[in-house]
């Protein structure tokens, strides 16, 4: 998928989302193997219109059936998700910089910026991967302009450790003319980046050869359903991009490499900070 192409552009090969691939004729599928043998919380979500013509919903706050997706001539293009298996147990928990979803009204950090350093560091997040993980997924929020990231999935291990999973990345390249400065309100007002991520970060803007979007548009290219993007999309991954660099470079600049890039967990330094 798009989002997972991008995660491990930007990763040294630790991708947290789970791998997707997207085909044509879904529905040709659909009709004559899973429907047959389909569990009933997916059997819920489907619906039919005009006759025979079959459609799905999905199961969130704002999923109607009267927005379902339909097949056009018995064809849908889809994607299928590589699935974790049952014995991987995933706790949800909700994102510290979730948005309110109300009109008019804003969420604290929106109107704090001094809202990580009263709450989310000294009461959450002092030890642990956690708020590491959370500015990891802000960098890719960005870039695909998902603001939507209410809750987060993890693996579930004693005292929130477990690998976080980016599973929820629907609203995603939709105004490729915006750019969403409060997706990074986790790394500017927080000021923590993993080390790891930003010398990659580094790399990536360092080849002059071929920018992030370059490289994606190659990635995207051998799909089924290239060119998968928009022209105006790659235009908006490199400049936000730009924007990113910039962020991070304030931080350090304002609290120093030593506090700004970290180890794997928070409380750890940055263990290659002197080479």
């Amino acid at each position: 998928s798009t989002e997972h192409g991008t995660e491990c552009l930007l990763s040294e090969g630790l991708c947290r989302t789970p791998t997707c691939t997207t085909f044509q004729g879904v529905w040709v599928f659909w009709a004559g193997v899973v429907i047959m043998c389909v569990c009933v919380c997916l059997c819920v979500c489907m619906c039919m219109f005009s006759g025979r013509r079959v459609c799905f919903y999905g199961v969130c706050m704002y999923c109607k059936k009267e927005r379902a997706a339909c097949a056009d001539n018995g064809l849908m293009e889809g994607s299928v998700t590589l699935w974790l298996p049952d014995e991987w147990e995933i706790v949800k928990r909700r994102h510290p910089y979730q948005r309110t979803y109300r009109p008019g009204v804003s969420a604290r950090w929106e109107k704090d910026d001094n809202y990580c350093r009263q709450y989310v560091l000294h009461r959450f997040h002092t030890t642990g991967p956690r708020l590491l993980d959370i500015t990891d997924a802000a960098v890719l929020d960005y870039l695909i302009g998902n603001a939507d990231r209410h809750h987060y999935e993890a693996l579930n291990e004693e005292g929130d450790k477990g690998m976080l999973l980016l599973m929820d990345n629907g609203k995603s390249f939709g105004n490729a003319f915006h750019d969403e400065r409060s997706i990074l309100a986790p790394i500017t007002q927080c000021c923590r980046l993993r080390g790891t991520t930003w010398r990659r970060l580094l790399e990536l803007h360092a080849d002059k050869s071929r920018s992030l979007a370059d490289k994606l548009r190659v990635i995207l290219s051998i799909d089924p359903i290239s060119p998968v993007l928009h022209h105006t999309h790659y235009t908006a991954i490199d400049r936000r991009f730009d924007h990113i660099l910039r962020a991070v470079k304030n931080c350090i600049e304002t609290e120093g490499e030593e506090t700004v890039l970290r180890g794997h967990n928070i409380e750890q330094e940055d263990d290659v900070q002197e080479n």
